[in-house]
């Protein structure tokens, strides 16, 4: 016969507490994340304002393509040819997909750090800014305005990081206020 174990029952409080732990980390992990894709869309928006303006100010200043090409300089020449014997004409959209890849992730990461504490994402996206405004030194003939786009970018880039992460705290604020049975602000509302 088989000795039935007894059944532990944590009481009432205890139950909520470990519960109120866990929903704690998931909001905490939830915040993470949404820190995380506002990085994402800063870099892409800045990425973007950096395009147009070198559209209409210096085609040479475009900051992808430029480090692109500093890129495809740096390489041995031997890779560079496997990699247009592969990738055929596909080979610089590649390049270009795994840059733009490559700065989202960094972005990403600052826009976590940004959330942890105020301004620590200016200076993942200022690394972001340096190695472009890099590849455009790299590039032949280049002047003073060629630099414009890509500090343009990371400045209005980093201003909407700002602006999506103080919106995301003031989120998660009134949504810890209102766990603890405080009245709804004006904040909460909108």
């Amino acid at each position: 016969m088989r000795k039935q174990e007894p059944v532990v029952r944590l009481p009432a409080r205890a139950q909520d507490g470990v519960v109120h732990r866990r929903d704690e980390r998931d909001t905490a992990r939830a915040a993470r994340w949404w820190a995380r894709l506002a990085g994402v869309v800063a870099g892409l928006a800045g990425l973007g304002i950096a395009g147009v303006i070198a559209w209409v100010v210096a085609p040479v200043g475009s900051p992808l393509p430029a480090v692109g090409e500093l890129i495809i300089e740096l390489l041995p020449a031997p890779l560079v040819n496997f990699g247009k014997e592969v990738l055929g004409f596909a080979d610089k959209p590649v390049l270009l997909t795994m840059i733009v890849a490559a700065v989202l992730i960094i972005c990403g990461l600052a826009g976590e750090l940004e959330w942890r504490r105020r301004f620590a994402g200016a200076g993942l996206f200022a690394v972001v800014a340096v190695l472009g405004l890099i590849g455009i030194s790299a590039q032949p003939g280049v002047s003073i305005n060629a630099y414009v786009p890509t500090i343009v970018g990371l400045l209005l880039g980093y201003m909407i990081l700002s602006t999506l992460i103080s919106r995301l705290q003031r989120w998660q604020a009134s949504e810890a206020a209102a766990e603890n049975g405080e009245p709804q602000s004006a904040a909460r509302r909108s």
